[in-house]
């Protein structure tokens, strides 16, 4: 990735880019989620460049016109969103971090707060690497390959999430399975390049728009069966351990 030089987004436009939705990633000072999909968003211009002055209407219209979401899960997402954080009627990316609302333990690529009041906003590589890093190229992640990360993330906890954010934990990659999905003559999931790059660089993928609208009876169903598959897998692993 070539190397940008700093510079400033604090009238929420970028002079390196010149275009209103080319990427750049944050520069210094600007405000970061531990999410992609909205850090994303900041990196292209279509929420503000520097992360901050987010109210659910400008966070619905971007949602809408990026990812291509339905009414009602935008609706969800962006009224939802700030009834879980608490704030209003505007919040800055960076305050997605506090620990607790909807930030969470068992991440699959951020670290833990650890006790601090914000989590971390930037991918960890090594995190990214255990969940691809053994997926071929060309190869699908699937909703059994999310459920697989999201078990082995949530056992090395001595307590389990508490059901609230097991479910935004769920949620979160049935978003992300429902939007950049695809199914092709092997199944069901996303190209694990085009997942990869999203996750790493929060930039859109090269040569992407959505393909469907991304429903929220389909993200429901999705999570229902991540849900499912993560029962399995314990279930699974319990047998072999009564069988051994």
């Amino acid at each position: 990735m070539p190397s940008i030089a700093p510079h400033s987004h604090s009238n929420n436009s970028c002079p390196v880019t010149g275009q209103s939705h080319g990427w750049c990633p944050a520069q210094p000072g600007d405000s970061r989620a531990p999410c992609p999909a909205l850090n994303t968003l900041a990196n292209h211009g279509y929420l503000p460049r520097n992360g901050e002055g987010i109210t659910p209407t400008i966070l619905m219209k971007a949602l809408q016109e990026v990812y291509g979401v339905s009414d009602p899960l935008k609706d969800v997402l962006g009224y939802g969103g700030v009834v879980l954080l608490g704030q209003v009627p505007a919040f800055s990316l960076g305050d997605l971090a506090r620990h607790g609302r909807i930030e969470h333990d068992a991440s699959i690529i951020h670290k833990d707060a650890d006790g601090k009041e914000y989590a971390p906003a930037t991918p960890d590589k090594k995190m990214l690497d255990d969940f691809l890093g053994s997926k071929p190229i060309g190869s699908l992640v699937t909703i059994e390959d999310v459920a697989a990360v999201r078990v082995k993330r949530e056992d090395s906890y001595k307590e389990a999430l508490d059901a609230l954010h097991a479910e935004i934990a769920r949620g979160e990659m049935a978003i992300v399975l429902n939007i950049f999905g695809e199914k092709n003559e092997t199944g069901e999931g996303v190209p694990v390049e085009r997942l990869r790059s999203w996750l790493a660089e929060e930039r859109l993928p090269e040569g992407w728009s959505p393909s469907h609208v991304a429903g929220l009876f389909d993200t429901i169903q999705k999570s229902q069966q991540i849900r499912k598959a993560m029962e399995k897998i314990r279930a699974d692993a319990d047998e072999a351990k009564k069988a051994a």
